[in-house]
């Protein structure tokens, strides 16, 4: 049995979620090669970008571990909606995204 452990990200994770984005782009590739840039030259302002909009957000980054390896990440933020009519718990939605996973065996 495989221990798996979320936790939020840390300044070491980076090298992995750069990996990560590299891998997630080249997988995009194979599927429209015609409209996806390659994953080394996309990874660093991609991750950046991502990094800003979770720290802008009030979002976190979430890494998966599986026995104490890199197995993936998600990102989340709150959205919060400006609607007169409803109550302002009503308006906060919760937005997480899984943006890669390991195929684990």
């Amino acid at each position: 049995m495989s221990d798996v452990i979320i936790r939020a990200a840390m300044p070491a994770d980076l090298p992995d979620l750069r990996l990560a984005m590299v891998e997630l782009q080249e997988h995009e590739r194979r599927l429209d090669a015609t409209t996806r840039l390659p994953g080394e030259q996309i990874a660093d302002a991609y991750l950046a970008r991502l990094r800003q909009e979770v720290a802008e957000k009030r979002g976190a980054i979430f890494i998966a571990e599986r026995n104490g390896a890199f197995a993936g990440f998600a990102v989340g933020w709150i959205i919060e909606r400006d609607h007169i009519p409803e109550s302002a718990d009503s308006t906060r939605i919760p937005r997480m995204v899984p943006y890669f996973a390991v195929q684990c065996a």
